[in-house]
């Protein structure tokens, strides 16, 4: 399994975890349908840009990008403590079975959403990981 994917699944699986006792869901692969309750994850774009300079180990860069949305704009606050939790969950990401990982950046925007008939926040989180070590 690559980096990436490898990853992808520790998040998806610490996430689940984390935001359990919230009841909010977490999806991957496609957005939820229609009348799917608020608020909730979308873990969904990713890339990978490895860097092979080492040769002894596998060196790179994976950006995740984890997707909240809430159909509340009065509860904003809701809306970052979730975004908080996703942030602390990637931060505690250090170890896959074949990789080690380290986040260097986090960028976060909060926007309103107008795509459905009722207003909506959406929160981005691009996550940067390092990868400090992983077998070739």
């Amino acid at each position: 399994m690559d980096s990436q994917q490898e990853l992808f699944i520790a998040l998806k699986v610490q996430l689940e975890k984390a935001l359990k006792g919230k009841n909010v869901n977490v999806y991957d692969t496609f957005l939820p349908s229609e009348g799917t309750s608020y608020p909730y994850v979308y873990i969904g774009n990713s890339q990978l840009v490895d860097d092979y300079g080492n040769k002894t180990m596998i060196l790179g860069t994976i950006t995740q990008v984890v997707d909240v949305w809430h159909n509340n704009p009065r509860k904003r606050g809701e809306l970052s403590e979730i975004m908080m939790i996703v942030k602390d969950v990637a931060r505690q990401i250090s170890r896959t079975s074949s990789f080690a990982f380290q986040i260097s950046n986090i960028n976060q925007r909060i926007l309103p959403d107008t795509s459905t008939s009722e207003p909506l926040m959406h929160g981005v989180l691009e996550l940067d990981f390092r990868i400090t070590g992983g077998i070739k």
